[in-house]
């Protein structure tokens, strides 16, 4: 009896240590994958953002302005002829059309 509740445990451990590696292997991974998907929503958001910045700017001309999308507000403001800049939450971000 003795000897089962040996293996059993000796089981339950190396299953626990398996469990754990995987964890700390899996974590970071999932994390980047996050991360990226994240960032890739931003960047259409962006887009978005970039799009209507466009239509002002050819249908009213204007250069600068606020607008808030999917609950973030944005400053966009045109430097130059096709290059856009975009404040938000503390980030500034420039894309060049």
């Amino acid at each position: 009896m003795k000897c089962e509740r040996g293996f059993v445990l000796a089981e339950i451990i190396i299953a626990l240590s398996i469990l754990v590696i995987l964890t700390l292997t899996l974590l970071p991974v999932l994390t980047h994958e996050m991360k990226q998907v994240k960032e890739k929503k931003m960047k259409a958001t962006d887009m978005k953002v970039a799009y209507i910045a466009t239509q002002l700017k050819m249908k009213e001309e204007r250069v600068s302005d606020h607008v808030a999308l999917n609950g973030i507000s944005y400053r966009w403001e045109w430097v130059g002829e096709h290059a856009i800049c975009l404040e938000r939450e503390d980030e500034k971000v420039c894309y060049d059309f």
